[in-house]
């Protein structure tokens, strides 16, 4: 009996699963819906939990594609998926290079407006014995010439403050770099980042600690960056 019972609550919940549509939007969510109308523009549809309550609308360019019922299948071109109008606006990211040059770099950066223009905040520390300790802030101010997507590319300057011990300048160094480099969300919440960045770096000489600001120099400078980020 108790077998027969469990049958018959799988056939039911397998019915529900095939009388409904699911929306996949572009930012990886889904939608139980059971869908009216796929417009030029937009998509009219019932949630699949309320069928007699309002009729929703949902920009097509927020859908990736549409599972239906039926069993069929529509996808909507890549178009649809290349850029981001609902993406997240904060990202904490992990600087995977700096572990190579005994440091811990976190950042924290934050998206204005539609996405064309970030700010980022970063910290480091190094935990390196053999050298003098290192320490480094400063901020970036990206420009995203198309927005956020799944694939982008940005430049704008790069400036730091603090102690590069690893190189042997002295302390402090003040740098400005342009930076410049890709992004990759392989997920919505979830971004790699890249970076090159050329510049000069002032600061007391090299290997020499105790320098006047007279004897200061400046030597030309480039960072490298492998960020992971997530975002919220």
């Amino acid at each position: 009996m108790k077998r027969y019972l469990i049958i018959i609550v799988c056939l039911i919940f397998w019915g529900g699963m095939k009388g409904q549509d699911i929306i996949h939007k572009t930012d990886t969510t889904t939608i139980r819906a059971k869908v009216l109308e796929v417009g030029e523009k937009e998509i009219k549809f019932l949630k699949f939990d309320n069928l007699d309550g309002p009729v929703y609308l949902l920009k097509k360019k927020h859908v990736s594609s549409i599972d239906y019922q039926n069993g069929t299948n529509e996808t909507f071109g890549k178009g649809d998926l290349k850029y981001f109008s609902d993406f997240k606006k904060n990202i904490v990211s992990f600087n995977m290079i700096d572990l190579m040059l005994e440091k811990v770099t976190f950042s924290y950066e934050h998206l204005f407006s539609k996405g064309f223009i970030s700010l980022t905040i970063p910290l480091s520390i190094g935990y390196s014995s053999s050298i003098k300790k290192s320490y480094l802030t400063g901020f970036d101010l990206n420009y995203f010439p198309k927005g956020q997507g799944q694939f982008n590319f940005f430049f704008g300057p790069k400036f730091r403050y603090g102690n590069y011990g690893q190189y042997g300048f002295g302390d402090p160094c003040y740098v400005v770099l342009f930076n410049g480099g890709i992004e990759i969300y392989p997920s919505y919440k979830i971004r790699f980042l890249c970076g090159l960045g050329l510049g000069a770096v002032n600061s007391p000489g090299r290997y020499r600690y105790y320098q006047s600001e007279a004897e200061r120099q400046i030597n030309l400078f480039g960072s490298l960056d492998f960020n992971i980020g997530f975002c919220f």
